[in-house]
């Protein structure tokens, strides 16, 4: 491989690994529209449709109902992340990814999933091309919820709840909070 051909391999690379971090930020404020804006505009759904304002009704659906409640708190941990290219301006990947969520009931529950991905790369910026597979290893309810935790107050305290995600204005204008 060139040298011009191994520094666009590790650049992609990079751009590839930033992408699940970044959807894990865009989840955990509860922003659909930065979610859409991870994919390609022909993004293909797991259901068959495509594009990204079907993509953004299936973001906002999830987000406003999971099993009868919405999500309060997301909180996705990326890890491990393999990358194969298939072409120039295509590649997959497995991402690793430990989540703990919170229902608008209070309700906690934490999950071990393994994200699968196809990348594309349309005029220089990479994207997810489709929806991501989210293959569930185990889900589970945490021992300890958070949201029964007494306000931590930080940094008088380092256990506790925190500020966080409805500090927030995206999480708030998801909500109507912001009013």
């Amino acid at each position: 491989m060139s040298v011009t051909g191994r520094l666009d391999a590790l650049g992609s690379a990079q751009e590839l690994r930033d992408l699940p971090q970044r959807y894990a930020a865009a989840y955990a404020r509860l922003d659909p529209d930065e979610l859409v804006r991870l994919y390609a505009p022909d993004v293909e759904l797991l259901d068959g449709r495509q594009g990204r304002p079907a993509l953004r009704d299936h973001f906002e659906r999830g987000m406003r109902s999971t099993n009868g409640a919405g999500l309060n708190t997301v909180i996705l941990h990326t890890g491990e992340h393999v990358i194969d290219f298939t072409g120039t301006d295509r590649a997959e990947g497995m991402v690793y990814c430990l989540g703990e969520m919170q229902r608008t009931d209070g309700s906690w529950y934490r999950q071990t999933i393994i994200y699968t991905d196809a990348y594309t790369r349309l005029d220089g910026t990479w994207y997810f091309a489709r929806q991501r597979r989210h293959e569930l290893v185990y889900g589970t309810p945490p021992l300890t919820r958070p949201n029964h935790l007494a306000p931590a107050n930080w940094p008088a305290s380092q256990t506790g709840r925190g500020s966080l995600p409805g500090r927030w204005l995206s999480w708030q204008r998801f909500w109507g909070e912001d009013e």
